[in-house]
């Protein structure tokens, strides 16, 4: 397995389910974290938290949840889940810290790829 994703088990993630949805391509898992790494829901989501516009940061944190899901990352795929169902409903009071959280668990997950794509050149 390469060494991203082993660093990526560690960390939480279910690699083998992702590989799994993925017929075993270690190519792509790899390529579709590259692609989630920079995706930009992150930034949307706490654009719209700003602007309290609860529909804009439920339709980024369900993309989060999403590309997390479909990826095994675990970590951030869980703090999505916890934005999207009060944003669901229309709430936003009190996912600051969530979102902190998320944030955080992001720039993680950001390090550990980019120290294995600094090993792999």
């Amino acid at each position: 397995m390469k060494a991203l994703l082993i660093k990526l088990e560690s960390w939480g993630c279910d690699v083998k389910g992702a590989l799994t949805r993925l017929m075993g391509d270690e190519d792509l898992l790899v390529d579709c974290i590259a692609i989630v790494e920079k995706d930009p829901a992150f930034q949307k989501l706490g654009e719209s938290l700003k602007r309290a516009d609860a529909a804009g940061a439920f339709e980024a944190a369900h993309t989060i949840k999403g590309i997390a899901a479909n990826t095994g990352l675990t970590p951030l795929y869980d703090l999505a889940v916890e934005l999207a169902a009060p944003l669901r409903r229309g709430e936003l009071q009190e996912l600051e810290f969530t979102y902190e959280r998320l944030l955080q668990k992001h720039e993680e997950f950001r390090q550990i790829v980019m120290s294995e794509t600094a090993h792999a050149r």
